[in-house]
């Protein structure tokens, strides 16, 4: 099989090996084409001409798991990605924990980590 694109090859990659983990060279894709590969499953973007160090750097943190995405392209992916919403109760449970409370929960609150 030759997939038609880089989003198919990923796609394919991740089907052939689901814990393989897809780094992706690249001269120019768009934002668009980037965040598409990334969510077929790619764990790694970076330019082709990245030095070694940082892609050596790059492999270990894919290699732990993380997601690595090269700086420049961060910022403009980022207005891509729809910001997160929590329903309510999931932000009645995570408030108190924001501002410190401790985890356990108290006699008079009802919020249990396992409604989440």
């Amino acid at each position: 099989m030759h997939p038609a694109d880089g989003v198919e090859s990923t796609r394919a990659m991740r089907r052939e090996n689901p814990k393989g983990r897809d780094i992706l060279l690249t001269v120019y894709e768009t934002d668009e084409e980037i965040l598409r590969r990334l969510r077929a499953g790619a764990a790694s973007k970076l330019p082709t001409d990245v030095d070694s160090v940082r892609l050596i750097e790059n492999f270990r943190e894919v290699h732990t798991g993380r997601t690595s995405i090269f700086s420049e392209s961060s910022a403009t992916l980022a207005d891509h990605v729809a910001p997160i919403s929590l329903a309510p109760r999931q932000m009645d449970v995570l408030q108190p924990l924001a501002q410190g409370s401790p985890t356990k929960r108290s006699p008079k609150s009802s919020a249990s980590p396992r409604g989440l």
